[in-house]
């Protein structure tokens, strides 16, 4: 996306954190994975520009924000599920091992 474009209203593409994926929801392993640590991922509704995103890089998103679509605090003790946060409510499921 271009800085301040929104993203289509009809796109109902699966995502994935970390991985590849194709639009029916086939994770594609060859493509690479992330090799790394993730703490608190969230999905905006428009591209967030460069001062947005280290104004609030190392700080928890707490509350509801303008914009935020999908949001992830990662800090589940057990299990696969993980939880919307932030007053979103879409929940997630790890997958693979790390």
């Amino acid at each position: 996306l271009a800085v301040g474009q929104p993203p289509r209203s009809d796109n109902t593409s699966p995502v994935a954190l970390a991985t590849s994926i194709k639009n029916t929801g086939t994770v594609l392993t060859a493509q690479g994975f992330f090799n790394g640590v993730m703490d608190e991922t969230s999905i905006w509704n428009k591209a967030r520009t460069q001062a947005e995103i280290q104004a609030s890089m190392n700080s928890p998103i707490a509350s509801p924000q303008s914009g935020l679509v999908g949001r992830w605090g990662l800090n589940e003790t057990s299990g696969s599920n993980i939880a919307g946060g932030a007053g979103t409510s879409i929940n997630g499921t790890i997958t693979g091992s790390g």
